[in-house]
């Protein structure tokens, strides 16, 4: 039924102006939803107990770079499948929950080093532009097994650009962990 739907949309390319704001636009609301459930469940932490919140961050840097590279690799998975344009967009708001729960719990329970802040940052934009452009990819894919439509040019590039600005971010922030 997805197909027949796929089938009969138009065979030219989208406009430029129409390429990937959508994706990004999903992927921005996810991000910013999850972010702000991370705040609100961080707010319960109670203050001045440490626990195992910080034991991860004591890992070498190779390690904790493994362990960032993990969502890039989950991200160039899904691009390349049919599913990554349904499963991207909630995966943005995952991260943003977990990174907003643990800066926030890290901020109540002891300070967070101003390196760390700038780090993450950094890598909150970049993981969101590597979601949106691996729904883009997926989408772009979908389209041309469903339609036999040519691909949009440039989704390709845009996503390995996104990947490996993404990638640079993770050892900027996985060196910023581990120091």
């Amino acid at each position: 039924m997805m197909l027949r739907a796929l089938r009969a949309l138009p065979r030219r390319a989208a406009p430029a102006r129409e390429r990937g704001s959508a994706a990004f636009v999903l992927c921005s609301l996810f991000l910013l939803a999850g972010a702000a459930a991370g705040c609100f469940a961080a707010s319960f932490t109670p203050a001045g107990e440490e626990g195992g919140l910080f034991a991860a961050w004591r890992l070498p840097f190779g390690t904790l770079l493994g362990y960032g590279l993990i969502p890039a690799a989950g991200a160039a998975l899904l691009s390349c499948s049919c599913l990554g344009c349904l499963l991207l967009p909630p995966l943005t708001g995952a991260a943003g929950f977990f990174a907003a729960f643990i800066l926030c719990a890290a901020r109540r329970l002891g300070g967070v080093p101003a390196p760390l802040l700038w780090t993450a940052g950094a890598w909150l934009p970049c993981w969101l532009l590597l979601a949106a452009a691996g729904t883009r990819l997926s989408l772009a894919l979908l389209r041309a097994l469903g339609t036999g439509a040519r691909p949009v040019p440039g989704v390709g590039r845009f996503f390995a650009a996104s990947l490996a600005l993404y990638a640079a971010a993770a050892a900027a922030l996985c060196g910023t962990l581990a120091y």
